[in-house]
Formats: C-alpha cells, sequence, structure tokens
C-alpha cells in the first residue's frame, strides 16, 4: 500500500472518531462518557494487539482489564441511578 492510502486511511479514521466523540458528547455527560471512552480505548487496544498482533496478555494486563470493567460497570450504575433521580425530580416538580 502506498504511504498516502494509509495517510488517506489515517485521516479518515480520526475524522471518524471525532464525529463518534461528538456524538458520545451530545448524549453522555464528559464526567461519564471521558473516562469510558478511555478505558474502552485501552481494553480494545489490548484485545487488538492480541488477535492481530498475536501478542501475550500477561497476568497483571488481564487483572487491570478486569479492574477497569469493573469501574466501567460501576460508573454505568452511578450513572442510571443519577439519571432517574434527574426524570423523577423533574416529573415531581411538574
Amino acid at each position: 500500500m502506498s504511504a498516502w492510502l494509509w495517510a488517506g486511511a489515517g485521516a479518515f479514521a480520526y475524522g471518524a472518531s471525532f464525529l463518534l466523540w461528538l456524538y458520545i458528547l451530545s448524549r453522555s455527560p464528559v464526567s461519564y462518557a471521558y473516562p469510558v471512552t478511555i478505558g474502552l480505548t485501552l481494553a480494545m487496544t489490548l484485545l487488538g494487539s492480541v488477535l492481530l498482533l498475536h501478542e501475550r496478555i500477561s497476568v497483571v494486563q488481564a487483572v487491570g482489564i478486569a479492574v477497569l470493567a469493573v469501574g466501567m460497570f460501576l460508573m454505568s450504575i452511578g450513572q442510571a441511578s443519577s439519571a432517574s433521580d434527574v426524570s423523577s425530580a423533574s416529573r415531581s416538580s411538574t
């Protein structure tokens, strides 16, 4: 593949990720969206390195990904409960 094709594919992927980030921010607060997307980026990078580059995962890396998954799960529970608190407060004020 030529260097220009790689550069074009990289620019397209960067633009698509920027549009996806804008979409995520339009749906979620930054305090929730940023840590979740960073955690997913780390997990997907590790998964991609295993599947595409045939790297091995150490025990420490596996534990780190598990901790990230638990943290994202806990954040989603907190996000869901705060959203229901806001919706119930707005219903009771009307």
